[in-house]
């Protein structure tokens, strides 16, 4: 990844984000304006942003700090199983967050950066809600 960075590349795809080394070189690349795309197991969006500024942080103090600071979107993926006709079958049900621009973005990013991942439910939620009610 590290020689990926210095050959002009402007976007990333990873596969699962598992090491600090990962997570930490990821950031990196996030904050010098390239778009990283990585996927890991969390048990939700605030898990997700939490288990990334952790793995990074073991190497990297600023890690909470750098993720408020380049963190676009993140999406939560999680199979259901759905009923149609007495046929069962696995559904991808997807939350996305998206961390928006303005007061409400300064304010997302505030929580981040302080690592209070809780108060960030209500945004969550607002948006699961913004995107159901369009479908």
């Amino acid at each position: 990844l590290r020689r990926a960075l210095r050959s002009g590349i402007d976007r990333i795809f990873m596969g699962e984000t598992r090491s600090p080394s990962e997570a930490a070189v990821a950031l990196d690349a996030a904050t010098t304006n390239h778009l990283v795309l990585a996927n890991f197991h969390a048990d939700g969006i605030e898990g997700g942003i939490g288990k990334l500024a952790d793995l990074a942080g073991r190497l990297r103090s600023d890690a909470w700090s750098l993720l408020a600071e380049c963190l676009v979107a993140i999406f939560f993926q999680q199979m259901t199983v759905q009923e149609k006709d007495g046929q069962f079958r696995s559904v991808p049900a997807i939350s996305p967050f998206i961390i928006p621009g303005g007061v409400d973005g300064r304010r997302i990013r505030g929580c981040i950066r302080e690592g209070k991942l809780a108060e960030l439910a209500t945004d969550i939620d607002r948006q699961r809600a913004m995107i159901r009610a369009r479908n």
